[in-house]
């Protein structure tokens, strides 16, 4: 996007999708230089699942970066994925922090992080404890893609609890390249639209794409992913996101001892959270069916038929809450519907 059109941005920082990144496109290099000062470094920091899947990957970050005039400040900081590098150890988080520290990462500096949302928590948090040090999200999942690489926080788990330790940690750009999630495990794929579903279930444009995009996504068409991500951009330059599962599906997580995913988490917390808007007429139910089955063709509702134990913990999940009754009818349904579909 031109910097021209910044200004009808609703986002604060460019966000761009682009095809083949480290290859022909410019469009890294017009962002990097917009984020680089004088003598500017870049720190690159990846996921290891990244890093194994992409063949040649790190060879043709090098060449990119050397063609462009970009230097990199020594090796790449590689971080292995999933939750558990979040929990109560601070090893993963401290060793991009000590990276940036002994290769002396300022100002004129920025981190460019590639992965999915918990790469982007702990880059975010170390940048953070630097005078909030520029952050270039790149992410390489389907639900990064759609949800995390436009968190405003960087967030840490504690005791056990998810996303305690908050701290303000916008990005500084977002690049997307789709083919990235070429390389992602298929329980990674199906687990990844739960992000695209929370605006499909406000918003009748992304519905329309997600619900028509469904059953090609199901056979791993990258092409149809690639138009949820244009409607899920789009929609995110016009108007406000309010996560309205973000406290549910972190209590999933919680409650499953974080065995529970959060890409299965966000779209079983979505179909409880939208029972309930219907029950207050909130949303129609006719939308909120049509993206319950667009979620199931997907396979995205492994958490709600692999998970239901933590669904009988009812006075955890919602006993404080004035709504509780409406949670347990809707969480029933749920339950009656997975019973209904058999087993999966």
């Amino acid at each position: 996007m031109p910097l021209k059109d910044m200004r009808k941005n609703l986002l604060s920082y460019r966000v761009e999708i682009v095809e083949d990144s480290f290859g022909e496109s410019e469009v890294l290099a017009e962002i990097l230089g917009e984020s680089l000062g004088d003598g500017g470094r870049v720190l690159l920091v990846a996921d290891s699942n990244v890093v194994t899947h992409t063949e040649g990957l790190g060879s043709k970050i090098g060449r990119y970066m050397n063609d462009h005039g970009f230097p990199l400040a020594g090796k790449a900081v590689v971080i292995p994925g999933g939750e558990k590098v979040k929990h109560d150890s601070m090893s993963a988080a401290m060793s991009i922090l000590d990276a940036a520290v002994q290769r002396r990462i300022g100002a004129n500096d920025c981190i460019l992080a590639l992965g999915g949302g918990v790469l982007f928590d702990l880059a975010g948090w170390a940048a953070a404890q630097l005078g909030a040090l520029k952050v270039v999200r790149m992410p390489t999942t389907p639900a990064a893609m759609t949800g995390a690489a436009f968190a405003e926080d960087a967030c840490i788990d504690r005791c056990g609890r998810k996303d305690v330790i908050r701290l303000k940690a916008p990005p500084a750009a977002v690049v997307i390249d789709v083919a990235f999630v070429q390389t992602v495990m298929d329980g990674v794929w199906r687990a990844g639209t739960g992000e695209t579903a929370c605006l499909a279930l406000i918003d009748k444009t992304v519905c329309k794409v997600f619900c028509e995009a469904a059953p090609h996504y199901a056979a791993r068409d990258y092409g149809a992913f690639a138009s949820m991500v244009s409607a899920v951009v789009d929609y995110r330059r016009k108007k406000s996101v309010d996560p309205m599962v973000e406290e549910l599906s972190a209590l999933l997580e919680e409650q499953s001892d974080f065995r529970l995913p959060h890409g299965y988490a966000v779209p079983l917390a979505l179909m409880i959270e939208g029972g309930v808007l219907v029950e207050k007429g909130a949303v129609k139910e006719e939308t909120l069916i049509a993206v319950r089955d667009a979620l199931d063709t997907c396979g995205s509702l492994g958490g709600l038929y692999h998970s239901q134990h933590i669904l009988r913990r009812r006075e955890v999940l919602f006993g404080n809450s004035s709504d509780a009754e409406l949670y347990n009818r809707t969480v029933d349904a749920l339950v009656e519907y997975a019973r209904g579909r058999g087993a999966h």
